[in-house]
């Protein structure tokens, strides 16, 4: 019988930590601390998830696109510093994931 994958979830703990090394190598952060960033990583995943879906039912779509993801982003974090520096990264990676997508070849 397959194991049930509710409730399962990856975790962020062990990027954490490093992260916070390379943007300011003098601090340090705690076990505690990194499990409550890691739930509020989950949190905020499950709500952009959320509102994608809601997005691509919305619009009638079976696929969800960048577009949707964008727009739960603009919603879960409504309007501030954060949400646009999210759009634009988003934007910035699908940018350089479609750049280095290998065009198909036409016979």
């Amino acid at each position: 019988m397959p194991r049930s994958r509710r409730g399962a979830r990856g975790q962020f703990t062990g990027y954490m930590p490093s992260l916070l090394k390379s943007v300011h190598p003098e601090l340090s952060i705690s076990s505690a601390a990194v499990a409550i960033a890691d739930t509020f990583v989950h949190d905020m995943l499950e709500r952009l998830g959320a509102e994608a879906r809601t997005a691509m039912r919305y619009n009638r779509h079976t696929t969800l696109t960048a577009r949707d993801i964008q727009v739960a982003t603009r919603l879960v974090l409504q309007r501030g510093e954060l949400a646009t520096r999210a759009v634009a990264e988003g934007q910035r990676a699908l940018l350089a994931y479609h750049k280095t997508r290998v065009a198909p070849v036409v016979k």
